[in-house]
């Protein structure tokens, strides 16, 4: 490949959700659209935030909306905007944008071909769980026969990848959090007014997708064991899905209708979790997940269960503390330690935002992602 030409970027991604796929991808992109030497666009199957917010930052945006095309009308959509294009690499970051891609590359219109693996999904049942093992198979196929690099947000997830791919396929490279968290000055009463939170009260808080992998029930049973022993604190849970309703019904059942809140999805992250005290996960899996970068960044003493990629990123004591999963006790009662001990929770603070900042900035994940697909050219 000549020295002064372009290496031709494609992200294919579905963009119809603002969770933490889409808000790394955003991170990556904006990242990225800083490289003199790439050029880099991106097709997204719905329109929505991601769409806009990577407009805003210069980058091609063409949008293929999924929820008025079939996969045969996508495929054709897709092709046509890409013959002619010569791209170099399309980086494809779910199922159906992995297929996608194979079938690009099968059609002479990609070079080569990156899948980003965010987390390893969640457990279904009945037809969902069917599909999901169909749609997976299919993923896995096309993955061994057409893609020459997986990136995977976590050490874990790769761990859990090598005997499917094998190892020289796989490439982990952190989620990150976007460096304008750095910087950011949250404005804590702004959400505490909105809420109706008493200026003194403890708040502890998260926020994720209502889906049972996140451990939101263990997360009330919890709540239970803090409230009762410590007055003034209040939970906060951020979000929506297909378990808010039943969340809900289970906080309401257990008497804390009026102690954890459930304020639905924001636009506001780095006000909202500035107002905690402290942030908390309770996840059974997680990749690397954005939210407990971002509130790190922002130097939120956590609490969260060690699990998946969690581990990677929490040094045990220094910027965080980790818990077993699926013991609420256990939660509980290191939360009231927390609660109960100022100097903690400010160490804590203080050893989570510089762990963020030296491991997981955007400008780190930059230099890596830039450096596979420089990888991938050699030669070209």
């Amino acid at each position: 490949m000549g020295a002064d030409k372009k290496i031709r970027v494609c992200h294919l991604i579905s963009g119809d959700l603002w969770a933490g796929a889409e808000v790394q991808a955003y991170t990556m992109l904006k990242a990225l659209s800083h490289c003199d030497d790439l050029d880099i666009r991106a097709i997204v199957l719905n329109e929505g935030k991601l769409s806009g917010k990577l407009r805003e930052l210069g980058i091609r945006v063409d949008v293929i909306d999924e929820t008025k095309n079939s996969f045969r009308s996508i495929r054709r959509k897709l092709t046509d905007l890409l013959r002619g294009a010569d791209i170099d690499i399309v980086h494809s970051h779910r199922t159906k944008e992995n297929v996608l891609a194979a079938i690009l590359k099968r059609k002479g219109l990609a070079g080569k071909l990156v899948q980003t693996v965010h987390g390893l999904g969640e457990p279904f049942k009945g037809w969902k769980k069917l599909k999901t093992a169909i749609t997976s198979s299919i993923n896995k196929n096309y993955t061994r026969r057409y893609f020459d690099r997986i990136h995977v947000v976590s050490d874990d997830i790769k761990d859990s990848l090598e005997e499917k791919f094998g190892a020289d396929k796989l490439v982990t490279i952190h989620n990150v959090v976007d460096e304008e968290f750095f910087g950011a000055v949250p404005d804590r009463d702004k959400i505490r007014e909105e809420l109706g939170i008493d200026e003194g009260a403890m708040v502890l808080g998260t926020a994720g997708r209502m889906v049972p992998v996140k451990g939101y029930k263990m997360l009330i049973q919890a709540a239970r064991i803090v409230v009762d022993n410590n007055s003034g604190v209040k939970f906060l849970l951020a979000g929506d899905g297909p378990l808010k309703l039943e969340l809900e019904r289970k906080a309401d059942d257990m008497r804390l209708a009026g102690d954890v809140k459930f304020v639905g999805f924001r636009n506001d992250m780095i006000d909202f979790l500035g107002a905690l005290d402290i942030f908390v996960m309770t996840s059974y899996h997680e990749g690397i997940p954005v939210v407990l970068l971002e509130a790190m960044a922002l130097g939120r003493p956590t609490v969260a269960t060690a699990v998946g990629g969690i581990r990677e990123v929490i040094e045990a004591g220094k910027s965080g503390i980790l818990t077993k999963p699926s013991d609420h006790i256990e939660f509980a009662e290191t939360c009231q330690r927390l609660l109960q001990d100022v100097e903690l929770r400010r160490s804590l603070g203080e050893g989570a935002k510089e762990r963020i900042r030296s491991a997981f900035s955007s400008t780190v994940q930059r230099e890596k992602i830039h450096k596979l697909y420089s990888e991938l050219m050699v030669g070209q």
